[in-house]
C-alpha cells in the first residue's frame, strides 16, 4: 500500500464528493425555485394568465434558492456538529457497548488481542472496540482519522468468526482508517441529511397547512373563507413539492454514496490480504457471513444513514444493483479466493479457545525469517518497508512484538492508570538523581496508584529499541479512557517530567508528541486536521528545523548527515535550500510548531520530508533500532502511520 497515493486519491474524492455535492444543491434550490416562482406566478395571475414576472421577484429568489441553500447548508452543518464526537459518537448511535481491556469474555479478549495487532502493524493509535447487540454479521470503522477512530463489530460476527477470519475483517476496517474512508463516510452523514432536510421541511409544511384556515368564525365572510383555503392548497402544493424533491434529492445523494462506497470495498478487501498475507481470511469470513440466514443485517434505525461504513451490506435494498453500498458477496470473494467453488460456510459451533492453525504458524515462521533475513536499512529504505512492507505479514510481525513485551508494561498499558503509569516512566531520566528529583514531582502532583505503578516499571529491565513507540500506541487506548480532570493533570504531569531537567532531548519530544497529539483531540482541546495545503517553499523553515534535528539526533556528523538529506529533499527550483541550524535552537515549542505545519502539508511534501530524513539516518550506511523507532515516530508525528520493521529473531529460534 502507498499511504500517500492512496492519500492524495481520498482527498480527490472528497473534492469530487463536494462538487456532487454543490451540483446536488444547485439542482435541490433550483426545483424548489421553480416550484415557488410557478406557485406565485399563479397567485397573481391576471386576464392574460399566470404573471411570469414573479421568477423575478426578491422574494420567490431569495425563498427559492437562497433560502433552500440556506437551509440544506443548515441541515449539513447540524448533523456534521453531532459528530463530531467521531467515531465514538457513530458507535453509541449504533448501540454500541465499548469492549474493556478487562473483559473476561474470551471473544471479546480474541477481538482486542486481533485490533491490537492491526493497530501496531499499521503504525496507528490502539482505537476503542465496540461491540454491537445484533445477530448479523458485520463490522465498521468510522472517526474523523486515526486519532478518533473506532472499530465495532457485531455480536454476531464476534460469535460466529474464527481468529483468522476476524483478523481479515480487523484488517479490512484499517484499511478504511488508514486510505482515509472514514473522513469522507462522516462527511456523506453530513450531505445526504442536508439534502433530507428539504423533505423534512416539506412535510412540516403539510402537517402544519391543515391549522391555517380558520374555524369557520361566523365574523369571517366566505370569501375570506376561499381565500383561505387557496392559501393552504398553496402550502400543500409546496409540502408535497418540497417533500418529493428532497427525497428524490436524498436518493441521487444515495446513488453517488453507493457507487463511492462500492469501489473503496473493493480496494479494503485487497488491503486485508495484503497486510495479513492471508486471502482465506477475509475470503472465510464473507463466506460465513453469505451462508448466515441474517448475513449482514443490522436493525438499529441509524444503521441506513451509516450503512456505507459497514464491512457487509447492512440495510437490505429494493434496488440492490443501484443503491447497494457493497458489492454482492460473490464477486468479492471471487477477487479474493478466485478458485471459489461457490460455497458458503454454514455456522460455526459456539466459539472456544482454538490452537493456531498449522498455515497461520507456517505465515508466522516464514513473515520473521523474511525479516531476520532482510537489513534494517534496506527494509526502511524500500518504498515497501516504509510505507506497506509487502515482503512480511504485517499482523504476524505485530504478533510476535507484542509477545516479546514485558508482561508488566504491556499488562499496565490497559488500564488508565497503568497509561499513565507507562508514559511517566519512558519519560524518567537516565541519571539517577536526576530520577529522584522527577519521582518526587510525581509524588507532589499525581495519583498514589500511578505513582506506585511508575516505581513498579522503573524496577523491570528497560525497554529495548522498538519497543517503546509499541508500548505508547497501546498506552493510548488506556488514556483515552481518562476522565476530562485526569487527564488535565496527567498533561500537566507530562510537561512536568519533560522541563525537569531544563532540556529536550529526542526520546522525551516523541513521547509527548505522539500522545498529547492524539489526545488532545480526542478530549477536544485541539482542532481536527484542516485540509492540506501547504507546498514545499510554504514548509522551507518547517523542514529545515525537522531535518536539523534529525541531524543532530542520528547519533552521526550533524553536517554529513543534514548534507545528505538535503541532497535527498530535491528542492524546487526558485526554492531557497534549508540550512542546518544548531541544536540550541532547536527547543520543545519550535519542534511542536513546526510539525504541527509539517502534519498538514500535502502527501508529496510529506513523502518527500521522509526520504529526506531516511537519507540523513542511512548516511553512514548502517541503522540502528533505535533510528527506525526514531523514523517511524517521527513518521507518526506527521500524520503518517509506517509499519512496523523489525530486526527479529534469528530463523532458528522460530
Amino acid at each position: 500500500m502507498d499511504f500517500f497515493d492512496h492519500q492524495d486519491r481520498a482527498k480527490r474524492r472528497s473534492g469530487w464528493l463536494f462538487v456532487a455535492f454543490g451540483l446536488a444543491v444547485c439542482a435541490v434550490s433550483g426545483a424548489v425555485y421553480a416550484v415557488v416562482g410557478l406557485i406565485a406566478a399563479y397567485a397573481q395571475r391576471g386576464e392574460s394568465g399566470p404573471d411570469m414576472s414573479m421568477f423575478g421577484h426578491p422574494t420567490v429568489l431569495l425563498g427559492g434558492l437562497g433560502g433552500t441553500a440556506l437551509l440544506i447548508v443548515l441541515g449539513t452543518l447540524y448533523r456534521t456538529a453531532q459528530l463530531r464526537g467521531g467515531g465514538d459518537a457513530i458507535a453509541l448511535r449504533l448501540g454500541g457497548r465499548e469492549i474493556h481491556p478487562e473483559t473476561g469474555v474470551f471473544e471479546e479478549r480474541r477481538l482486542l488481542n486481533v485490533v491490537e495487532e492491526m493497530a501496531i502493524a499499521s503504525g496507528t493509535p490502539v482505537p476503542p472496540v465496540y461491540v454491537l447487540p445484533e445477530r448479523g454479521m458485520n463490522a465498521f470503522a468510522a472517526g474523523h482519522g486515526p486519532e478518533d477512530a473506532v472499530v465495532g463489530v457485531t455480536q454476531g460476527l464476534l460469535e460466529q468468526l474464527s481468529r483468522d477470519e476476524l483478523q481479515g475483517v480487523v484488517a479490512h476496517e484499517f484499511s478504511h482508517i488508514l486510505h482515509g474512508d472514514c473522513r469522507i463516510n462522516l462527511r456523506l452523514i453530513g450531505l445526504l441529511h442536508g439534502i433530507l432536510v428539504i423533505g423534512l421541511a416539506g412535510m412540516a409544511l403539510m402537517r402544519v397547512a391543515p391549522y391555517m384556515i380558520g374555524s369557520g368564525r361566523s365574523s369571517r365572510s366566505s370569501q375570506d373563507k376561499g381565500g383561505g383555503v387557496a392559501v393552504v392548497i398553496a402550502i400543500l402544493a409546496l409540502g408535497a413539492t418540497l417533500t418529493a424533491i428532497g427525497y428524490i434529492g436524498v436518493a441521487c445523494g444515495s446513488l453517488i454514496r453507493a457507487a463511492l462506497s462500492r469501489q473503496r470495498e473493493f480496494l479494503a478487501d485487497a488491503s486485508a490480504v495484503q497486510y495479513t498475507r492471508n486471502p482465506d481470511g477475509i475470503g472465510g469470513a464473507l463466506r460465513r457471513i453469505g451462508g448466515a440466514s441474517h448475513r449482514g443485517r443490522v436493525q438499529v434505525a441509524s444503521a441506513e444513514e451509516s450503512s456505507h461504513m459497514f464491512f457487509e451490506q447492512a440495510v437490505p435494498r429494493k434496488l440492490a444493483g443501484l443503491l447497494a453500498t457493497h458489492p454482492p458477496l460473490p464477486l468479492r470473494i471471487g477477487r479474493v479466493l478466485p478458485a471459489w467453488d461457490g460455497t458458503f460456510f454454514g455456522p460455526r459451533p459456539a466459539a472456544e479457545p482454538e490452537p493456531e492453525a498449522e498455515a497461520t504458524k507456517d505465515r508466522r515462521a516464514e513473515a520473521m525469517r523474511v525479516l531476520s533475513a532482510t537489513a534494517l536499512a534496506g527494509a526502511l529504505a524500500s518504498d515497501a518497508g516504509v510505507h506497506g512492507n509487502d515482503a512480511a505479514d504485517q499482523a504476524t510481525v505485530a504478533r510476535h512484538e507484542l509477545d516479546r513485551l514485558p508482561e508488566l508494561w504491556r499488562d499496565a498499558s490497559h488500564t488508565p492508570f497503568g497509561a499513565r503509569a507507562v508514559v511517566h516512566a519512558l519519560l524518567l531520566s537516565r541519571d539517577a538523581e536526576q530520577r529522584e528529583h522527577q519521582m518526587n514531582l510525581l509524588r507532589d502532583g499525581s495519583d498514589y496508584a500511578v505513582v506506585r505503578g511508575v516505581e513498579k516499571l522503573v524496577k523491570t529491565p528497560a525497554l529495548e529499541a522498538g519497543q517503546r513507540l509499541v508500548i505508547l500506541e497501546l498506552a493510548l487506548g488506556g488514556l483515552s479512557r481518562l476522565t476530562r480532570p485526569q487527564y488535565d493533570a496527567f498533561r500537566e504531569n507530562v510537561r512536568m517530567l519533560i522541563a525537569a531537567d531544563g532540556k529536550v532531548d529526542s526520546r522525551e519530544w516523541l513521547v509527548q508528541r505522539l500522545v498529547i497529539r492524539v489526545l488532545d483531540r480526542r478530549f477536544g482541546l485541539a482542532p481536527g486536521m484542516r485540509p492540506e495545503t501547504f507546498t514545499f517553499g510554504g514548509l522551507r523553515e518547517e523542514i529545515g528545523i525537522a531535518l536539523s534535528a534529525v541531524a543532530h539526533m542520528s547519533g552521526t556528523s550533524p553536517e554529513a548527515a543534514f548534507e545528505t538529506g538535503v541532497e535527498a529533499l530535491r528542492v524546487p527550483y526558485g526554492v531557497p535550500t534549508p540550512e542546518l541550524l544548531d541544536r540550541r535552537r532547536i527547543g520543545l515549542q519550535t519542534l511542536d510548531r513546526a510539525f504541527e505545519r509539517l502534519e498538514r502539508a500535502k502527501p508529496a511534501v510529506k513523502r518527500q520530508l521522509l526520504g529526506a530524513i531516511l537519507a540523513a539516518m542511512t548516511q553512514d550506511d548502517s541503522v540502528t533500532a533505535a533510528e527506525a523507532e526514531l523514523y517511524r515516530a517521527i513518521a507518526a508525528a506527521m500524520g503518517v502511520p509506517v509499519p512496523l520493521v523489525t530486526e527479529g529473531p534469528s530463523p532458528s529460534s522460530v
